[in-house]
């Protein structure tokens, strides 16, 4: 399966909250919470880094997509700080 990575990713948090990330084709990353980053396709998924030190991973699950969040010094084989659902919405 070939996934366009870059466009505009809606966000469900763990409390229902919604919340949307743009992916430029560029690299750029920028989520509507007022904070900006850059990504990365790593064969099937994506790192973004954003400039407050978090990282997040999207990849396709079972269920559509993941989100997962790692804090600042977290490495993306240890355990996220949270997983959310993201579906590409444009």
């Amino acid at each position: 399966m070939t996934i366009t990575w870059s466009g505009v990713w809606q966000i469900t948090n763990e409390n229902g909250h919604i919340f949307c990330l743009t992916l430029d084709p560029s690299g750029l990353a920028i989520a509507d919470q007022g904070v900006n980053g850059k990504w990365s396709q790593f064969g099937n998924h994506i790192v973004i880094s954003w400039e407050n030190g978090w990282t997040d991973a999207i990849e396709p699950d079972a269920k559509g997509f993941e989100k997962r969040a790692y804090a600042p010094g977290i490495a993306l084989n240890e355990k996220p700080a949270t997983k959310n659902r993201a579906e590409k919405v444009s």
